[in-house]
C-alpha cells in the first residue's frame, strides 16, 4: 500500500495557500475492504475560508482551521472564518499575524492531508498554544449508535477505547490517533503524519441535532515565534479507507517520515531480579531455555558497579543479551515550566550500563509527563524526541533499546527498537492491558517491535486467561518476556510455554474488528511461504458470559469457496474441515481457540502440513522449508520452538517415516480422517533438522504402476504386431508362390498350346493352295492366336512377382509399344530414366497402367495418323510417370463435349483406369500439334 506521506517523489501533494485567488479542489475514488467503490470530494468555498467534504457515510461536512496564540498573558484565537484575505492566506492586522494552511492528497487518493501554520508580521514575539488544521462539522448517515469512535493512541486506563457516537456526552478527547467508523467499515482514521513536530489531539462531539463536530489540534505549547518568523504545526490526515487498510497505511507513513529503526528482530527472554538462578536454570536446561535477553530489574542493581557488571557477564555467558532497566528520576513528576527533562542523568546512567556490559536497555517511562516548556523553540514532542535521539546516540547502534512507557509514544520512533504497549506485570493487570496491546498490533515492525508485556507459564492450569494471553503475546510477533522463576521445580513442567515463544516469529497479526466493533474477539495473521500458505487465528471471548465467536473467511482474507483444515494449537488436535466460516463452541469468559487454517484445495493430491505444536505461530518459525510430492514429504526445520512436539499433516494416503536428521520421530499415527500426527522429539539446537516421510500412495496412483502397465501393453501390442506381420508375410509369400505357379502353368501349358496353334495355322495357310477361303481362316486363326499370346503374356507379366520392380514395368511398357508400332510401320523411340529401379509396384497398379498405355497406343494407330511415337518412363520425385507422345494430327480439346462420357471411349478408359489405380491421366493436344498423354502414379501409395 502506498504511503500517505507528502513526499515529492511518492505522492502528488497539492499545496495551497488559502486566499481569495487560490482555491483547491479534487475528486478521488476510495475502495474499501469489502470491494465497494465510493467517491471522496473536497473543495474550498469561493472565498477560501472554509472547505466542504463529501465522503461515504457523511453529509454536509464543512470545515475550517485555526490557531491559538498567547501574547502578553492574553490568548487570541485566529480562525479562517475571519481575517483579511490576502494572496497568501489570511492576515490579522491588529494581532500582526498571518494564518496559512496546506492541503494535499495521498498518492492513492485515499487520504486528505492538512497542515496549518502562522507567520509573525508584527514587532513583538508571541507564543503558540495550539494549531488546528481541521475543525469541521457534519451529519453522519444511518443510526448514530452504529458509528463508533475508537481511541487508538492512549491507554484504556485514561480513555475509553470505544464509544458510540450516540453515547458521547459533551465531547470526547482522543490522543494522537483513532477512528470514526460505522460497523460496515465506512468512515475514516485520523492521526498525525509528515515531519515530526508535535503531539496531536482530537476532540469529537455529537449534539442533539445529530451534528458531529470533529477537530484535530496540534499541541504547540511553549513555542515562541519571533517577528518575521514562520512556524508550521504537525501535519494531520484523514484516511478514508477501511480500518485495517487505513491503519496500515497511516502507520507506514509515520514510520517513513519519522525514520523508524529496523535493525534487530524482536527479542524473547526473562525479566526479574534473581538473575543468578535464571542463568543456572538456562545452563541446566539442555537447550530447552534459550533466552535472547535476560533483563535485570532495578532492584537487582547492587551497591557497586562491579557487582552489576558481574551479573551482566554471567548473562552474556549463556548467549543472551544482558539487559538493564532504567527509570527517569524523579518518576511520575510533572516538572515546573522552564525545567528540562532529566535526560542528562538518564543518558549518563545508560552510558554507564553499556560500559558495564548491557546490550539491552529498557527505559521505564511510566508516569513521566512531558512538561510544558515556555519560552522555547521546541514543542514538548520535539523535546521528547530530542531526548530519545540523544539516548540512542549515547548507547550506540548495537544496543537493543526499549521504550517502557506502557503505551506507544510517536516521539520515540526512530530511536528505540521496541516499545511497551501495555502493562501486564501482574495477573490482575492482564485484562486491563488487552485492549491496549490489541490496538497497537499494527505498529509492530512498522514503528518498532511491540512489547505487549510479560506472559505467564501456567497455560495448562486453572487460570483460563493464561492461554489467551500467551497467544496474544506470541502472535503479536513482538518482544516476549517472562518473569517467573524458571529454576523452581513446579515451573520446570511449564518450560514448554517458554519454548513455544522462542524466538518470536517474523509475522504480523491483525485485529479485524478494530474500529468497527466495541470488542475485538478475533485476531488473524497470514503466513506465506514458498511451499504454501496458512492463516493463524485467535478467537477469544472478551465478555462476562459464555459465547461463541465466528470467523467469516471472506472478511479476513480467506477464500470463502475453498476448504480449510482447522487445527487447534492448545488442544493439539485436528478439528475438521471448514468452508466459508468457522464458529467456536461456547467459550467461557477469557478463554479462546488458537487455530490454524490451511487450504486443502490448492493441491489435493499432495500431503500438506496443517499444524505444528512446536511454536506459537504453528509452523511459521520452526519450518524452514517443505518439499512435497505425491509420494514424499520432506520437512527442513529450524531450531526454533519446543524441543518436542507434533506436526500434523493432511494426506489422503497413509504416511510412514523414511528418515530423520537432527531430531527423532517416535511415531507416525492417524489423528483423524486423512490426518496424521508426527511425533518429533530430541530436537538439537544449532543442528540441521530434517524429516523425510513417505506416502503410501495406492498402486494405481503411482507412476511406476502405469509404467508397468504401459510396458505390458507395449509388449502385448508388439507381440501381436509381430504375429500379424509374420502372418501377413507368410500369406504374401504363399500368394507369390501361387502367382508364380499360375504364371508358370499358364506360360507352360496354355502359352505352349497357343503357340503350337499359331504355328500350325501358319503352316496350314501356306500349304492350302487350293482354297483362298481356307487360307483366310488360317490367317484369322493365326492372328487370334498371336493376340491371345500377347494378352496372355501381359497377364502372366502382371501377376508374376518377379516383374514388380519399376525398371521391369518400364521395360515391358516400352517393349510392348515397340511391338505395336512396328506392326503398324510407325517409328517408336523409348526413353527410360528411373531412379530407385528396385522399387515395387503392385500387380493391380501395373496391370491397370499397362492397359491405359495400350489404350493410348491404340488411339494413335486408329486416329493420330502419326509417323513417330515417343514413349518415356521416368521418376519425377516420388511420382512414376509414363508419357506417350505422337506427331499426329492431334485434336481440339476445347471442342470436345464437357461430359466425360461424351469424349470417346478411349479417353474415358484412360482416365477411368488411372483413377482406379490412384493415379491421374493428363492429355495435352491441339490441331496439327500431335498428342501427349501422361500417366502419373504416386509411389508413396500402396
Amino acid at each position: 500500500m502506498n504511503s500517505i506521506l507528502p513526499r515529492h517523489r511518492r505522492s502528488r501533494v497539492f499545496v495551497t495557500l488559502l486566499g481569495s485567488v487560490v482555491c483547491a479542489a479534487w475528486a478521488i475514488s476510495v475502495v474499501y475492504a469489502d470491494g465497494a467503490q465510493s467517491e471522496l470530494h473536497a473543495a474550498f468555498d469561493a472565498d477560501g475560508r472554509t472547505f466542504a467534504i463529501r465522503a461515504p457515510g457523511f453529509r454536509d461536512v464543512r470545515g475550517g482551521f485555526s490557531a491559538t496564540i498567547e501574547r502578553d498573558g492574553r490568548r487570541i484565537i485566529l480562525s479562517s472564518k475571519r481575517g483579511d484575505v490576502i494572496p497568501l492566506g489570511f492576515r490579522f492586522p491588529l494581532e500582526g499575524i498571518e494564518l496559512y494552511c496546506r492541503l494535499g492528497m495521498s498518492e492513492d487518493g485515499s487520504a486528505v492531508l492538512l497542515q496549518s501554520g502562522v507567520r509573525n508580521i508584527g514587532s513583538a514575539a508571541f507564543d503558540l498554544v495550539t494549531v488546528s488544521p481541521v475543525t469541521m462539522t457534519g451529519l453522519v448517515e444511518g443510526n448514530p449508535a452504529e458509528w463508533l469512535v475508537t481511541a487508538l493512541g492512549e491507554s484504556a486506563r485514561s480513555a475509553p477505547p470505544v464509544v458510540a457516537i450516540s453515547d458521547i456526552q459533551e465531547s470526547l478527547a482522543v490522543h494522537e490517533y483513532g477512528g470514526v467508523y460505522r460497523r460496515d467499515g465506512t468512515g475514516f482514521l485520523f492521526g498525525p503524519v509528515g515531519e515530526p513536530i508535535a503531539y496531536v489531539d482530537a476532540k469529537i462531539a455529537y449534539d442533539e441535532d445529530a451534528v458531529l463536530s470533529f477537530a484535530l489540534t496540534a499541541d504547540m505549547s511553549g513555542v515562541r515565534v519571533d517577528p518575521g518568523e514562520s512556524r508550521w504545526a504537525q501535519q494531520v490526515t484523514l484516511v478514508m479507507a477501511a480500518p485495517r487498510d487505513a491503519l496500515a497505511l497511516w502507520a507506514d507513513g509515520v514510520a517513513e517520515t519519522h525514520g523508524a529503526r529496523h535493525v534487530f528482530t524482536a527479542q524473547s527472554g526473562w525479566v526479574g531480579s534473581n538473575v543468578g538462578a535464571i542463568v543456572d536454570a538456562v545452563q541446566a536446561s539442555s537447550g530447552r531455555l534459550r533466552p535472547a535477553v535476560i533483563q535485570m530489574t532495578p532492584s537487582v542493581v547492587g551497591v557497586t558497579s562491579e557487582d552489576v557488571a558481574q551479573r551482566l557477564r554471567r548473562i552474556a555467558a549463556v548467549g543472551a543479551r544482558s539487559g538493564r532497566s532504567l527509570t527517569f528520576a524523579p518518576s511520575g513528576v510533572l516538572l515546573p515550566p522552564g525545567a528540562d527533562l532529566p535526560w542528562s542523568d538518564l543518558i549518563g546512567r545508560a552510558r554507564q550500563a553499556v560500559l558495564e556490559g548491557a546490550t539491552y536497555i529498557n527505559i521505564d517511562c511510566a508516569g513521566l509527563v512531558p512538561p510544558s516548556l515556555s519560552p522555547t523553540r521546541k514543542t514538548s514532542f520535539e523535546t521528547m524526541r530530542s531526548g530519545f535521539a540523544r539516548l540512542r546516540e549515547a548507547v550506540g547502534p548495537d544496543v537493543y533499546l526499549v521504550h517502557g512507557g506502557h503505551q506507544p509514544d510517536r516521539s520515540s520512533v526512530g530511536a528505540v527498537d521496541a516499545s511497551q504497549t501495555g502493562t501486564a506485570t501482574a495477573r490482575e493487570g492482564v485484562r486491563q492491558s488487552i485492549n491496549d496491546v490489541l490496538r497497537s498490533y499494527a505498529l509492530h515492525d512498522r514503528w518498532f517491535d511491540v512489547d505487549v508485556g510479560v506472559y505467564f507459564l501456567e497455560t495448562h492450569g486453572r487460570w483460563p486467561l493464561a492461554r489467551t494471553w500467551t497467544s496474544m503475546v506470541g502472535l503479536s510477533g513482538g518482544t516476549a518476556l517472562n518473569g517467573e522463576l524458571w529454576n523452581r521445580a513446579d515451573k520446570v513442567e511449564n518450560w514448554r510455554s517458554v519454548e513455544i515463544l522462542t524466538p518470536p516469529a517474523a509475522e504480523r497479526m491483525e485485529v479485524p474488528d478494530l474500529g468497527r466493533r466495541r470488542h475485538w474477539p478475533r485476531l488473524v495473521g497470514h503466513v506465506s511461504r514458498p511451499w504454501g500458505a496458512w492463516s493463524v487465528a485467535l478467537l477469544w471471548n472478551p465478555g462476562a458470559v459464555e459465547q461463541s465467536v465466528e470467523l467469516n473467511f471472506a472478511e479476513v482474507g480467506l477464500q470463502s469457496d475453498r476448504r480449510y483444515a482447522v487445527w487447534s494449537f492448545w488442544d493439539n488436535r485436528f478439528l475438521g474441515v471448514a468452508e466459508g466460516s468457522w464458529s467456536t463452541p461456547l467459550l467461557a469468559p477469557m478463554t479462546s481457540q488458537h487455530l490454524a487454517f490451511t487450504e486443502l484445495d490448492r493441491e489435493p493430491e499432495r500431503a500438506v502440513l496443517i499444524g505444528s505444536s512446536l511454536h506459537i505461530w504453528c509452523g511459521a518459525a520452526e519450518i524452514d522449508a517443505a518439499t512435497m510430492s505425491r509420494s514424499r514429504l520432506r520437512l527442513d526445520l529450524t531450531d526454533a520452538g519446543a524441543r518436542e512436539g507434533d506436526l500434523f499433516i493432511y494426506s489422503r494416503w497413509p504416511l510412514f517415516l523414511k528418515s530423520s536428521t537432527g531430531c527423532a520421530v517416535t511415531s507416525v499415527e492417524g489423528a483423524g480422517e486423512n490426518v496424521w500426527r508426527v511425533r518429533v522429539t530430541e530436537r538439537k539446537r544449532g543442528v540441521s533438522q530434517r524429516i523425510e516421510l513417505g506416502v503410501l500412495v495406492p498402486a494405481h496412483m503411482q507412476a511406476w504402476f502405469w509404467v508397468l502397465i504401459a510396458t505390458a501393453l507395449a509388449s502385448l501390442m508388439l507381440t501381436a504386431w509381430r504375429y500379424l506381420v509374420g502372418l501377413r508375410l507368410e500369406r504374401e509369400h504363399a500368394l507369390e508362390q501361387e502367382r508364380t505357379r499360375i504364371a508358370g502353368d499358364i506360360h507352360d501349358e496354355v502359352g505352349a498350346n497357343l503357340t503350337q496353334i499359331s504355328i500350325l495355322s501358319s503352316l496350314a495357310a501356306r500349304s492350302a493352295t487350293d482354297s483362298e477361303t481356307a487360307r483366310g481362316y488360317s490367317r484369322e486363326v493365326h492372328d487370334v492366336a498371336r493376340q491371345t499370346i500377347q494378352s496372355l503374356e501381359e497377364i502372366v507379366w502382371s501377376i508374376n512377382p518377379k516383374r514388380d520392380s519399376l525398371i521391369s514395368v518400364a521395360h515391358f511398357i516400352c517393349r510392348r509399344a515397340e511391338e505395336l508400332m512396328d506392326a503398324a510401320n510407325v517409328s517408336c523411340r523409348n526413353t527410360i530414366d528411373v531412379s530407385q529401379p528396385e522399387r515395387q509396384m503392385k500387380p493391380r497398379r501395373r496391370h491397370g497402367l499397362l492397359l491405359a498405355v495400350k489404350e493410348a497406343l491404340h488411339n494413335i494407330l486408329k486416329h493420330a495418323e502419326a509417323s513417330h511415337v515417343q514413349v518415356s518412363c521416368l521418376m519425377n520425385g516420388k511420382v512414376f510417370e509414363v508419357s506417350v507422345a505422337d506427331d499426329g494430327c492431334g485434336f481440339d480439346q476445347d471442342a470436345l463435349p464437357g461430359a466425360l462420357g461424351r469424349r470417346g471411349n478411349g479417353l474415358d478408359n484412360m482416365h477411368r483406369r488411372l483413377s482406379e489405380i490412384e493415379g491421374e491421366c493428363i492429355i495435352t493436344s491441339g490441331p496439327d500439334k500431335g498428342t501427349q498423354v501422361r500417366f502419373r502414379l504416386a509411389m508413396d501409395i500402396g
